[in-house]
C-alpha cells in the first residue's frame, strides 16, 4: 500500500474528528461505561477491552484505563489505540508476547518464560510505548506478558500511573509489568535515561497529527530501534500532510503494512497498522527497497 499518493478525494474532511471520536461509539471488543467518579467538572470516564484471543493465564479478560477528555488529547482514548490493541491480541493472545531469548519481537512465539522449546529458551519481550496518553495498548501487551515502558509528556504520567495500579492485578496474572517514563520526542537525554538495554518492540498508535513532531518522533525512534528491533505504528489518515511523516521515516526505516482495521464509525477510513524495521544495506551502502512503494 503506498500512502503516498492518496486519493485526492481525502481531504481534511476529518477537521472535527476530535468531537467526533470523543462521541462514537469504538468497535472490535471496546466497552465504555461512565465512572462513578465522573462529575461534570471532573469528566473522569472508564473505558475498558476485553481480550477475546487469549489462552492465558489469570482469570480476567479485560482491561481498563481512566480517559479524562476535558483534558486534552492525551487522556482520551482513541481509533487507532483500539487497532493495535486488536493486532497484539490476535497476534499474542495464544502464545503471550515471548520470543527466542537470541531474537527479537517475532509474532506467535509462545512458551512460558525460561522454558526451552524445540532447544530455544524464551523470555518476555521488553516493550515500549511511544506517546502512551492513557496507556492502553501497552497496558494490553503488559496482560499478554511483556514487560512494558509507557512514556509520554510529564502532564500525562499521572493519569498513566493510575491507570498502571487500575490493571496492576491484571498484568501480574498475565505475567507481564509496567513502568511509566518521561519521554519528550527529540530530546536524546529522555532516551539515555531509559537505560543500556535494548527493547524488543515499539508500540505506537495515533501519534502522526501534528506536523511540527514529524522530525522528533523520526528522532526518536531512529534512537530507540537498533538493527532488530521492529515499531509496529497504528495509524488513522486524517490530513494529506500525513504523508509527510512517512516519506521521512520511509529514508530511514522499511515499512510494510501488518493489519488494515474496518474504518470507525463516522470515519471514510480504517486504521492501518505498519511495521517498521531499520533499513538494511548493501556494501555499496544502499537501502534495501520498500514493499509498499515508498
Amino acid at each position: 500500500m503506498d500512502i503516498l499518493h492518496e486519493e485526492s478525494s481525502f481531504q481534511e474532511e476529518n477537521s472535527g474528528v476530535s468531537e467526533e471520536r470523543q462521541n462514537s461509539e469504538e468497535k472490535e471488543g471496546l466497552v465504555a461505561e461512565t465512572s462513578e467518579e465522573c462529575s461534570e467538572e471532573g469528566g473522569v470516564a472508564e473505558v475498558g477491552y476485553e481480550l477475546q484471543n487469549t489462552q492465558l493465564g489469570g482469570q480476567t479478560r479485560a482491561i481498563f484505563v481512566h480517559q479524562l477528555p476535558r483534558k486534552g488529547l492525551s487522556f482520551q482514548l482513541w481509533p487507532a489505540a483500539t487497532a493495535l490493541c486488536w493486532y497484539l491480541d490476535h497476534t499474542y493472545g495464544n502464545s503471550g508476547m515471548q520470543v527466542a531469548s537470541s531474537s527479537y519481537a517475532i509474532p506467535g512465539v509462545g512458551g512460558k518464560e525460561g522454558e526451552e522449546v524445540s532447544g530455544v529458551k524464551r523470555r518476555r519481550l521488553r516493550v515500549l510505548e511511544l506517546g502512551a496518553g492513557t496507556g492502553m495498548v501497552g497496558v494490553l501487551a503488559a496482560r499478554l506478558g511483556a514487560h512494558v515502558t509507557l512514556t509520554d509528556l510529564a502532564h500525562v504520567l499521572p493519569n498513566l500511573e493510575q491507570n498502571v495500579e487500575l490493571n496492576k492485578l491484571t498484568v501480574e496474572a498475565g505475567g507481564g509489568s509496567l513502568s511509566v517514563h518521561l519521554l519528550q520526542w527529540g530530546v536524546k537525554e529522555d532516551v539515555t535515561a531509559l537505560g543500556q538495554e535494548p527493547f524488543d518492540l515499539i508500540l505506537a498508535s495515533d501519534v502522526v497529527y501534528y506536523d511540527t513532531l514529524f522530525e522528533p518522533l523520526v528522532k526518536t525512534l531512529k534512537w530507540l530501534v537498533g538493527a532488530s528491533p521492529v515499531v509496529l505504528l497504528a495509524h488513522l489518515r486524517r490530513w494529506k500532510k500525513d504523508k509527510h511523516f512517512f516519506r521521512m521515516a520511509s529514508k530511514f526505516f522499511h515499512l510494510e503494512v501488518v493489519h488494515q482495521h474496518p474504518p470507525p464509525e463516522n470515519y471514510r477510513t480504517g486504521v492501518v497498522v505498519y511495521r517498521l524495521t531499520r533499513h538494511k544495506y548493501d556494501k555499496l551502502g544502499r537501502a534495501s527497497c520498500c514493499s509498499n512503494g515508498w
